[in-house]
């Protein structure tokens, strides 16, 4: 799988582990189907994070969620490339916080 961003230099991490900076490839064992495989996942999804460089401004940390196969349910295919826009920005949710309701 193919990893890239714009612009490039994003850090990419899969599930916690550091896997390089974009552009970048990742080696993953799917099924016979090419859906991701639920063997190797510690938790019910395979997240993808794209960090952006510190000296970098106005760019934003980029996520991306693929479901695994697991018992009777198909995983989502693996893609032969994955892209970020780092200029996106993403709407944060604080669970710390109670929401404000406003009328």
């Amino acid at each position: 799988m193919a990893i890239d961003s714009d612009p490039q230099g994003a850090r990419i991490e899969i599930n916690n582990e550091y896997i390089g900076k974009t552009p970048t490839s990742y080696t993953i064992a799917g099924n016979g189907d090419r859906s991701f495989n639920g063997s190797w996942v510690q938790g019910s999804m395979i997240e993808l994070v794209a960090t952006p460089s510190a000296q970098e401004t106005n760019l934003f940390v980029q996520r991306k969620l693929f479901r695994p196969s697991a018992f009777f349910q198909q995983g989502d295919h693996i893609p032969e490339k994955v892209f970020f826009d780092m200029h996106l920005k993403t709407d944060q949710i604080n669970l710390s916080q109670p929401a404000q309701i406003t009328h």
